[in-house]
């Protein structure tokens, strides 16, 4: 007796990849469905998307220590430039006031549009076919549409919406319109793009000033080219790509003519605070030549050599040391003045010598930076806007902080001022041992050459900055412009397609993972191996003729050369190992539920075993559902449910099929006690007298998972055969086999694999199909890949 065990679990398969593979297989169909829908929405998406443009252009930003060595020969006077880094720069192209600056150069006064049948695209002012003009201090509906319907010759139609009515007139080109105030005139023109078209509907709006800014804005995108790379790369997305172009190249523009401006500005403004001190110093010297020339005639002093014990060269020292910080107060007095009267300090940096003050240029950089911020609000807000209040309280900051920083610095050039004037006056307190008239005499000389020093100092550094005034050049050098964009950059054709494309394959087989998942049928021999102990016997090849047809027929005899003869073959050979000491031996036939082809296993195992000339009947035990009277188109008014009852004999029972050593016992009328009958002491008795005159007694038992009628027979029977049906039968019905073989003691169970596609080129797990294509009378019927119709009237 074989030993049973505990059924197996119906979950733990393990992962096949050849099962896998035979799943894709048979639903490669899923894939194809969802990449066409993936490119057809593809397509779709393309052609309905509206595109997105970028024009892109680059500039170089040179350092002004560098690339502009002439403005430093201001530093030397305190008037150094401000150098902003890369980072200001990005702000500053991207400021709203340069941006402002390029939309007023493009002169955009209203927007036009093509309507399409499902888009409406914008058209480049210079592409429309037609202009229009209109009065800006009128009543302008911002935000408004028009719609422009040409008609023929001169005449056009207008239609806008009036609360909610829809209205429409017809003009003429050039006429003046007046619609609730708002006054326009239209003209025609043909341009190379656009021509106009009667009936074919175009709109335009007035351009409200602060959307289109919004709207550059938002398009504009500067970066660093590389790190500590001075170049500067300006890109520009949108929808139209001729104004993703222009504005770029007149925004660079813009750029590059306002760095030079401020420069220049710069250098004017250098220039004429020199000449304020030349012209203050120079009434001081001519005033104190006058007084020494006035002193020499009244007291004869002419080409006098003075005779002093003190070097005079010490005391010149001093008096230019001393000087250095006069014209120092002079440069921090005119900063404060310019802090303090709250305009933006556009001149330069302040330096002490050779050393610059970091903090105070970084502090008026900030401030200059502020003062554009708070112009740029006040285009926008009202004066008491809180965006305007945290702008200016930011700017007082600001400059009360370069006020105090102005403070320290005045105070460290006082305290050297202070130094020198003690040194001096040591020295003025050495001339009282000179006579008076030389004592007089050498003070209004030093005077003189005082005053004559700083004068000539002033003009030199006036030389100097005319020399960098006209030597300045822009630091900003444009070099590559933009060009008209031809492709758009979103969508995508190809990145569409192919993410499109390959997130529908994917879906595809998603779908196909969890079709598999959610599949609850057995289809492989190696899902039978893993989920139930109960060996199997054979596995049955799919008959196609069998599919359609309502009652199971005698395939095996009818097609000797089919594949599926060849099945019943192979489980008749492994049958007759079976209970090999049995000279007659008893195999009932089951299966979980209706369906699963008992009586198809039944019938052609049968007719299998009577070729060999076996001598082999067959019973037809299902009494609530028979069936196989029809299969041999026998009569069924006598059979086993009257031959059990005693109201016929074996032999009027017993018929003879069309087939040699092949005999039936149909199950005859439906009796009211089924069960009864088959557990009778008259059942036992028929199945003891057949095997007195039959080699082979095929049973064929009810669905076991139906009615318990058949568990007796198989209890009782040589070999036990329980039908699996691929494709059909569920998952749990694995268990039924052990349960029943541990269950009832139920000796020689084996499984049947019945109908499985040869689809799965494995064929079950043995390989038939891939080495012996062709041999079989059949294979030809398989329809291809390719005639996928053919495949859906048919069951998987």
């Amino acid at each position: 007796m074989r030993q049973v065990f505990q059924s197996k679990n119906i979950n733990s398969e393990e992962i096949n990849l050849a099962k896998i593979l035979d799943l894709f297989r048979k639903r490669w169909y899923f894939v194809v469905v969802t990449f066409v829908l993936a490119a057809i929405g593809c397509k779709l998406y393309l052609r309905y998307t509206k595109p997105v443009y970028q024009a892109v252009a680059t500039v170089r930003v040179e350092d002004n220590s560098s690339g502009n060595q002439s403005m430093n020969l201001l530093e030397g006077m305190g008037f150094g430039m401000m150098r902003d880094d890369i980072q200001s720069e990005i702000q500053l192209v991207q400021s709203r006031t340069i941006v402002a600056s390029a939309l007023e150069k493009l002169e955009f006064t209203s927007l036009y549009y093509l309507v399409g049948t499902l888009v409406t695209s914008e058209i480049y002012k210079e592409d429309a076919p037609f202009v229009v003009e209109y009065d800006d201090s009128s009543a302008v509906p911002y935000y408004t549409r028009f719609s422009f319907f040409y008609l023929a010759g001169n005449k056009f139609k207008l239609g806008y919406q009036e609360g909610a009515d829809r209205i429409e007139k017809t003009y003429y080109f050039g006429e003046n319109i007046d619609i609730n105030g708002f006054k326009l005139k239209i003209f025609k023109r043909e341009t190379q793009r656009y021509t106009l078209v009667p009936e074919v509907e175009y709109q335009f709006e007035a351009i409200q000033w602060e959307s289109m800014i919004g709207r550059a804005m938002g398009g504009l995108k500067v970066e660093q080219s590389g790190y500590l790379v001075p170049i500067l790369k300006i890109s520009m997305t949108d929808n139209v790509a001729k104004f993703s172009s222009e504005f770029l190249n007149t925004l660079i523009e813009v750029y590059e003519r306002q760095d030079s401006s401020r420069k220049t500005q710069g250098a004017n403004q250098a220039l004429q605070f020199i000449q304020d001190q030349i012209d203050n110093i120079g009434n001081d010297v001519n005033e104190a030549e006058l007084a020494l020339q006035t002193y020499k005639q009244n007291k004869n002093f002419f080409d006098v050599e003075m005779k002093v014990s003190f070097d005079l060269g010490k005391l010149k020292e001093e008096e230019s040391s001393r000087n250095e910080f006069v014209v120092r107060k002079m440069e921090i007095d005119r900063l404060e003045g310019e802090v303090k009267s709250g305009a933006p300090v556009k001149l330069f940096s302040y330096s002490i010598g050779d050393f610059t003050d970091p903090i105070l240029s970084s502090l008026i950089t900030s401030y200059n930076s502020s003062t554009e911020d708070i112009a740029a609000a006040r285009q926008i807000y009202t004066e008491k806007h809180p965006k305007v209040l945290e702008l200016v309280a930011k700017q007082s900051d600001l400059r009360n902080s370069i006020l105090d920083n102005i403070g320290s610095i005045r105070d460290g050039n006082q305290s050297k001022l202070d130094y020198f004037d003690q040194l001096l006056q040591g020295t003025k307190n050495s001339f009282q041992t000179l006579p008076e008239t030389e004592r007089i005499m050498q003070s209004l000389m030093r005077e003189y050459k005082v005053k004559e020093e700083i004068l000539l100092t002033l003009l030199q550094k006036q030389a100097e900055a005319k020399i960098s005034t006209a030597s300045i050049v822009s630091s900003v050098q444009i070099m590559d412009r933009a060009l008209l964009p031809q492709n758009p950059i979103s969508p995508s054709a190809r990145k569409t397609y192919i993410v499109g494309c390959g997130l529908g394959i994917c879906l595809g087989l998603l779908m196909i993972i969890i079709a598999g998942m959610l599949k609850n049928t057995v289809s492989y021999r190696e899902e039978i191996e893993n989920m139930s102990f109960t060996p199997i016997i054979g596995v049955v090849r799919r008959a196609t003729e069998s599919i359609n047809q309502k009652y199971p027929r005698l395939l095996s005899i009818e097609n000797p050369k089919s594949g599926l003869s060849e099945s019943f073959r192979g489980i008749r050979t492994n049958l007759q190992f079976l209970a090999a000491d049995k000279a007659s031996k008893v195999v009932a036939i089951t299966s979980t539920v209706s369906g699963e082809g008992k009586s198809f296993v039944t019938i052609n195992l049968a007719g299998m075993l009577s070729l060999l000339g076996m001598k082999v009947v067959i019973i037809d035990m299902d009494l609530r559902k028979p069936k196989l009277h029809y299969s041999f188109g026998s009569d069924n008014s006598l059979g086993l449910s009257t031959l059990l009852v005693g109201k016929s004999t074996l032999a009027e029972t017993l018929k003879h099929t069309d087939h040699a050593n092949l005999d039936l016992i149909t199950s005859g009328p439906i009796p009211p006690n089924p069960s009864e009958l088959i557990l009778s002491r008259a059942m036992a008795a028929l199945l003891e007298d057949l095997k007195t005159k039959y080699d082979y007694i095929m049973i064929d038992t009810p669905p076991i998972g139906l009615v318990t009628d058949g568990t007796s027979t198989l209890m009782s029977a040589d070999v036990a055969l329980y039908v699996v049906r691929a494709d059909f039968s569920k998952r749990t019905f694995l268990r039924h086999p052990d349960q029943l073989a541990e269950e009832h003691n139920i000796r020689n169970l084996y499984i049947i694999f019945n109908s499985v596609s040869t689809i799965n080129k494995r064929y079950g797990g043995y390989g038939y199909k891939v080495y012996g294509h062709g041999y079989y009378s059949e294979d030809h019927t398989e329809p291809k890949w390719w005639e996928v119709w053919k495949r859906f009237g048919k069951k998987s």
